[in-house]
């Protein structure tokens, strides 16, 4: 259902002061603007990294933190706390959607890959590839076995 639908106004009579009169324009139809998109990416990153914020502390100090500070224009302490998402004292900080495209901007599209694998892939299909890649592996193992020199039964 698309938000702001007929059928759903009340989500926006939730929010103080809103009639539940706005309205989003409708879902393109055929012909419209969805288009397909194949995207490869390294398998895992959801394995390696328990959130999204812990994924880009990876990425930002293997790149250097100086370098990326720079190319991102806040300091390097500054993207530590916001990395760290508290300063020194505690306080919240956080990266905001705006820095995370200035980031992106810079060349590492890895935050949207791991959020590609978070959210947008089915585990049955992972399970399923894997198994494909399996009998792949297993079709070819004899003859590297036999040119490897190790002997099967």
């Amino acid at each position: 259902m698309w938000l702001g639908s007929e059928r759903d106004p009340a989500i926006f009579m939730t929010i103080k002061g809103n009639s539940g009169e706005h309205k989003f324009p409708a879902v393109p139809q055929q012909g419209g603007c969805m288009r397909h998109l194949s995207i490869t990416y390294q398998d895992g990153l959801t394995q390696r990294a328990r959130s999204l914020r812990e994924h880009m502390v990876g990425q930002v100090y293997q790149q250097g933190l100086v370098e990326v500070a720079g190319k991102m224009d806040l300091s390097p302490s500054k993207l530590t706390e916001k990395l760290a998402g508290s300063d020194s004292g505690g306080k919240p900080r956080a990266l905001t959607i705006d820095e995370l495209e200035r980031y992106i901007e810079n060349g590492d599209v890895s935050p949207i890959h791991y959020l590609i694998e978070k959210y947008l892939t089915c585990p049955q299909a992972a399970h399923s590839e894997a198994i494909a890649q399996l009998a792949e592996l297993a079709k070819a193992l004899p003859a590297l076995l036999e040119r490897a020199g190790v002997k099967w039964p």
